[in-house]
Parts: C-alpha cells; structure tokens; sequence
C-alpha cells in the first residue's frame, strides 16, 4: 500500500538508488502477509531467499530490508548471508563502520532506518521539512511506503555504493 505518490522513478546506478526503485516496486506491489497476522505468504517466501536460517514465520521487516539490498546488490551480513534480526542489522551496521546514529547525518535516499531493536525500513525520499519517507516491510502486516514515524529511530545505516 502506498500512502502517498511516492517520487518518480530515477536511473538505478548505485546501490542506494537501486534499492530505493526496488522497494517502491515492492511497496506497489501491494504485498501483505497472508493469511493476515502470520509473517507468511507468497512474496514473503520469495523475501526469505535473501537471507539464511530465519524462521519461515519470523518478523519480516528486515528480512525485507535483506531482500532489496540483495537484489540492489549489496547483500547483507559479512559475508552476505543477510540479516532477520534488527539487533543483528544494527550490530554487523556497527561493526561494517556504516552506522550513523541518529541527528550525526542526514538521512539519504536509499540508508537503512534503524529503529533500535524493533523495526527497520529504506528511506525513500528526504524533503527539506518534515521527516524522512520511508518503505517498511512489516507495517501493519504489509510493505508500505509512508512518512517514517518520530518514534524509536536510533540511526542509519550507509551502505557503500558500488556492488558487493
């Protein structure tokens, strides 16, 4: 579902720019879990390919955000095997020298958003006033794009721009 027109598709170079296209595409894609309230279904299944050993029925937010760095091609993870849990996204973030905690940049179209151990999602737009747009896989059992909320968010993360 998407809550708002979301910008104009740009040329796909760089990893940040293929993968705010990839999670538009995904957000238009109107992907849901089904059946409702599960973390199961078709697109989850295929959302699950980017990472190894996450539970077929886990929290899906950043086995979505794995999902589009993969296909955008800078798989996560230190040896790219992908990441299912934030704590983990946040931790190998730290650790790969790309974190930036929260008020340190300004987000960029195309950063991980980080919200501590509990949710993670793409930034798809930066307006010059407002918070950031973000694509969210796990929102309200689906993918959506919409305003990032003001709550929780401890940083980003700042994939480099060539392929992995």
């Amino acid at each position: 579902m998407i809550a708002a027109t979301p910008p104009a598709p740009i040329h796909a170079s760089t990893v940040q720019q293929r993968m705010v296209a990839i999670a538009l595409r995904e957000a238009r894609r109107g992907v849901r879990e089904i059946p409702a309230h599960s973390n199961t279904g078709p697109d989850l299944r295929r959302y699950h390919t980017a990472v190894r050993h996450a539970a077929y029925n886990a929290w899906w937010c950043t086995i979505f955000v794995s999902y589009v760095a993969r296909q955008a091609g800078y798989p996560l993870g230190s040896v790219g095997q992908g990441i299912w849990e934030v704590k983990n996204l946040d931790r190998w973030g730290r650790r790969a020298g790309f974190w930036h905690a929260k008020g340190t940049i300004r987000p960029r179209p195309g950063d991980i958003a980080v919200h501590g151990y509990g949710h993670a999602g793409i930034v798809i737009r930066v307006p010059s006033k407002g918070r950031p747009w973000t694509v969210d896989g796990n929102w309200s059992d689906t993918v959506v794009y919409h305003e990032m909320p003001p709550f929780s968010l401890t940083g980003y993360i700042r994939l480099p721009s060539k392929r992995r």
